[in-house]
């Protein structure tokens, strides 16, 4: 109890209401609505299941809670605590990896899925991009998909892949002949180097002897809406097919040091925060 008065006399114990408002709490005296969540010295004093859960989706899962072909799913990686009260919050294609979130609230999921909330992703793409093109095409002009015009903002360019030392930088690129070999073999990049597919060994080339086709670039870049497959449109639609996928954020929440299959459960101020304010807006955003 004395600890309680010490956090309450620095001003580090507050409610937060459903708006978001925070209101310092003065004493035993007054009483809160039952909708408003403690918070003493920024972590939630109460404990109740979070709305939402962020999960690291591995390659090769589908983004669904069942699958009638046997396939890995999200429903095998949730775990059993959650199991019944939780669904994913939109989808990732199978091969793309990254941040998933996961909601036990409906209205909450319309939101985040109806709404223009930003997702970003990291995308390795052929090609050498000519980042000054690949800006004023998706944040001014637009790419045209089966699915209407779409914008983004493009964050980042860079050459290579988005983390080599994970072996994200290896990319299938085309057929090409090699110093020394009779006729074309199938190649890849690691590394910005060219690799023989058959021998598994490095070409004796530097980065800037690789062809501009078959180079791979990273682009870091936000969208704001969550149609199906709306990124890799856009990317193939400007000349940069996608090689590799990867979200790292959605809305405030992002991936950071989420391991590979790992789930955390989001109930830091910030998020609890964020989710009221979309649940208390007569508006979608």
């Amino acid at each position: 109890r004395s600890s309680v008065r010490r956090f309450v006399f620095r001003g580090e114990a507050y409610v937060v209401d459903p708006d978001g408002g925070r209101v310092r709490v003065r004493g035993p005296g007054v009483r809160y609505p039952p909708d408003v969540r403690l918070y003493v010295d920024g972590v939630g004093a109460v404990e109740r299941p979070p709305l939402l859960l962020a999960h690291h989706k591995r390659a090769g899962v589908l983004s669904s809670v069942a699958d009638g072909r046997g396939r890995d799913h999200l429903g095998r990686e949730l775990p059993a605590r959650y199991r019944g009260r939780y669904h994913p919050v939109g989808r990732l294609d199978m091969d793309t990896t990254g941040l998933i979130l996961f909601s036990s609230n409906g209205k909450l999921t319309d939101r985040l899925l109806s709404g223009p909330v930003e997702r970003e992703y990291a995308a390795v793409v052929e090609g050498s991009v000519d980042e000054s093109v690949l800006r004023r095409t998706v944040e001014k002009e637009g790419v045209e998909t089966a699915t209407g015009r779409h914008f983004g903002t493009v964050l980042e360019v860079s050459e290579g892949a988005w983390d080599e030392e994970r072996g994200e930088g290896e990319a299938e690129a085309a057929d090409e002949d090699l110093p020394g070999e009779d006729g074309p073999r199938r190649i890849f990049i690691r590394n910005g180097r060219i690799v023989d597919q058959k021998k598994k060994i490095a070409a004796k080339r530097t980065e800037e002897d690789v062809p501009a086709f078959l180079r791979i670039t990273t682009v870091r870049l936000v969208v704001r809406e969550g149609k199906h497959r709306m990124v890799r449109r856009m990317l193939a639609n400007v000349g940069h097919p996608v090689l590799r996928l990867h979200r790292l954020r959605h809305g405030i929440v992002s991936l950071d040091d989420l391991e590979e299959g790992g789930f955390r459960e989001e109930i830091s101020l910030n998020v609890e925060s964020w989710v009221q304010r979309l649940l208390s807006s007569s508006a979608k955003v």
